[in-house]
């Protein structure tokens, strides 16, 4: 099954994120970052370790992450 994407943490600038998905009843995260000249496409930069088993769980790493990964201030 294709991951979905569940959330996304971006960040102020809107050239980094990190998104929580979720395929086969458990929850991963992925960083990403996109390029304006690239025309918008956001992609992968790494995979934060673990699986969750809750959306709660797989956002709460994520936000822990945030600040490694380049989202400063992360909307959710």
């Amino acid at each position: 099954m294709k991951p979905v994407v569940r959330l996304s943490l971006e960040g102020a600038t809107g050239t980094r994120c990190v998104v929580v998905r979720a395929a086969g009843g458990r929850f991963d995260r992925v960083e990403c970052r996109r390029d304006p000249e690239d025309g918008h496409v956001w992609r992968h930069t790494g995979y934060g370790a673990g699986r969750f088993a809750t959306l709660e769980a797989a956002r709460d790493a994520a936000l822990a992450e945030a600040p490694r990964a380049g989202v400063e201030r992360a909307r959710a």
